[in-house]
């Protein structure tokens, strides 16, 4: 399931009211006063095994490469489904995100 926020304190407040997410996927340019950099490190510091991955169409956002993961607009739908996996694995694989439960468990 995607929810959408429009800007960072949208997205903030959400998350805060329990809105459960797997992996967060944010532009860089945000409408507000703070961008999607600011909202990756605000999340980094208030969920640490919350996996995020940047996306932009500026060569701008060089101070943000290395410290997240970046996709590069425009890319196709795959390559950006690939990316959130592999976030999502990798935080997995780090021990800071519950494994998914399996599709044929069942928990009773």
């Amino acid at each position: 399931k995607v929810v959408r926020a429009g800007q960072v304190d949208a997205a903030l407040r959400m998350l805060g009211a329990g809105i459960p997410a797997d992996v967060v996927l944010t532009d860089v340019v945000m409408p507000g006063s703070r961008d999607g950099v600011a909202l990756a490190r605000e999340l980094r510091t208030q969920r640490p095994g919350l996996p995020v991955v940047l996306i932009s169409g500026y060569n701008t956002t060089a101070l943000a490469e290395g410290e997240f993961t970046l996709l590069r607009k425009p890319c196709a739908p795959a390559e950006m489904l690939a990316t959130l996996q592999r976030a999502m694995a990798e935080a997995r694989n780090a021990g800071v995100m519950p494994a998914p439960p399996l599709a044929n468990q069942n928990p009773h």
